[in-house]
């Protein structure tokens, strides 16, 4: 491990022949190879965009500077659901080339990137129900939410001066003052708030068991549910857009 307050070398995947680019049509990831196989940057630290932005995020500064550097990047990303970013592999990536994401390949991202600084890091998942989030949402999207089973935030918790701390970069900042859960700013050591009202909690630990555990939930999804979830990730995308580009909420109609 590095010296406190230093960061560490670079890690050094063994078996990693070749490192590139591969633009894929229907998902368009961020690959390196590996034994002729192509996959994402999870599970072998931070390759290809991420580890360049990783860089760019941490060049020269002490690692409890970069820790809060990485989380200012990750909390600013445009936040939008896309079902498809759920997928540990792709996810971060495709977040990345696309400059959006919500709260699962943000916080995998985020995780990946303070597992990179040699913070303890752990998932929690907690499963909340939208309709009872007091976000002010207009009526065409509420309709929606009192349709929808219930379904799963994720956050990080990183341990830090002998405690484990809740680490959430889910909404931007672009959503300060508008009744959002945003944590506008972090010192690297100060808990942080969740950005649901949660019904449980629950210790996933590491990335790979939270993915399990959320794929498992969606699998026991019935057809409608999955219908009615879709139709309020439509209306839920138009109004986050909406709300970033013009700064105010249209709450109640």
């Amino acid at each position: 491990m590095a010296p406190k307050g230093q960061l560490k070398p670079a890690r050094k995947h063994a078996g990693v022949s070749i490192v590139r680019v591969a633009i894929v049509s229907e998902c368009k990831k961020l690959c390196f190879m590996r034994n002729g196989e192509e996959f994402g940057f999870m599970g072998f630290g931070l390759t290809g965009i991420a580890a360049e932005k990783f860089e760019e995020l941490t060049l020269g500064l002490s690692r409890e500077d970069a820790a809060v550097s990485v989380f200012n990047y990750v909390r600013d990303i445009p936040y939008y659901i896309d079902l498809e970013h759920f997928d540990l592999q792709k996810g971060p990536c495709e977040m990345l080339l696309s400059d959006r994401g919500s709260c699962f390949p943000k916080h995998y991202l985020l995780g990946a990137m303070l597992d990179e600084l040699e913070f303890e890091v752990a998932y929690h998942l907690y499963p909340f129900n939208w309709k009872d989030q007091e976000l002010g949402m207009p009526e065409e999207v509420m309709y929606h939410a009192m349709k929808i089973p219930e379904t799963c935030h994720i956050a990080c918790k990183m341990f830090v001066e002998e405690k484990w701390i809740i680490v959430d970069a889910t909404w931007s900042t672009a959503f300060s003052g508008l009744g959002f859960r945003v944590n506008d700013s972090w010192d690297g050591k100060k808990n942080l708030e969740l950005a649901v009202i949660p019904s449980n909690e629950l210790r996933a630990g590491d990335a790979e068991h939270a993915e399990k555990i959320v794929k498992d939930m969606f699998v026991s999804y019935t057809l409608g549910e999955r219908l009615e979830l879709s139709r309020f990730t439509i209306e839920f995308n138009k109004w986050m857009k909406r709300t970033e580009r013009e700064g105010s909420i249209e709450e109640g109609k």
